[in-house]
C-alpha cells in the first residue's frame, strides 16, 4: 500500500527503555503511516514528571519549566532504523544490526557526535483493517538493543522495545 500518510493512523504506543538497572515505561499515543518502504512512527515524549520510573542506582536528569516538548520520529526500514529527537535536546541515532553508525546529539550548553552499535533488533508485523477497507500489515513490535559511544567511550547498553496498537481500527481476524 503506498502512501499512508494523508490516512496516517492514531496509535497508542508502549514504551520500555533499559539501561543498567533503570527501566522507563511510557505509554503514549501517536501517529503511524507509511511511505514508500519505510513506516513512521510519530509521538512527543512527555514532560519529565509524567514518566513512570522503576530505578535503582543512578538519580533522574531534570529539566526546567522552560524546555519544549520533544517530538520524537522513529523511521523503520528493511535493515535500518532510524530515532530523530526534536525539542530543547536534538537528536538522531541510526540502528543496523552487528554494525556502528554514526550519529549526533545536540543541546543549549553541548554538541557532540554519537555512535550506535547495534546487537540485536526484532520486529513483528500484524495486519489492520482500515476504515476504508483496506488491509494494512503494520509493525505491531519493535526492539533493539545497542551499546552507545560518546567520543569513542562505551557509555553503556540500552535496550528499547515499543508495542504499537492502532486506534480506530479493526484487528485482522485471527490476530491477538
Amino acid at each position: 500500500m503506498m502512501g499512508l500518510k494523508p490516512n496516517k493512523q492514531r496509535v497508542r504506543l508502549s514504551l520500555t527503555s533499559i539501561q543498567s538497572h533503570e527501566r522507563v515505561e511510557q505509554q503514549l499515543e501517536g501517529d503511524l503511516y507509511q511511505k514508500g518502504d519505510h513506516f513512521y512512527i510519530r509521538y512527543v515524549e512527555p514532560e519529565q514528571g509524567e514518566a513512570r520510573i522503576e530505578k535503582s542506582g543512578s538519580s533522574q536528569v531534570e529539566t526546567s519549566p522552560n524546555d519544549k516538548p520533544t517530538a520524537v520520529m522513529l523511521k523503520l526500514g528493511a535493515e535500518e532504523w532510524k530515532l530523530t529527537r526534536n525539542g530543547a535536546v536534538q537528536s538522531e541515532m541510526s540502528f543496523a544490526l552487528d554494525r556502528t553508525l554514526q550519529g549526533r546529539y545536540v543541546s543549549k550548553v553541548m554538541a557532540f557526535r554519537l555512535e550506535t552499535r547495534t546487537t540485536s533488533m526484532a520486529r513483528e508485523d500484524r495486519e489492520m483493517i482500515l476504515p476504508d477497507g483496506q488491509v494494512m500489515r503494520y509493525p505491531a513490535y519493535v526492539a533493539w538493543t545497542y551499546e552507545l559511544y560518546v567520543h569513542e567511550q562505551n557509555t553503556g547498553q540500552f535496550q528499547l522495545e515499543l508495542s504499537i496498537e492502532p486506534m480506530n481500527c479493526a484487528k485482522e481476524e485471527g490476530q491477538e
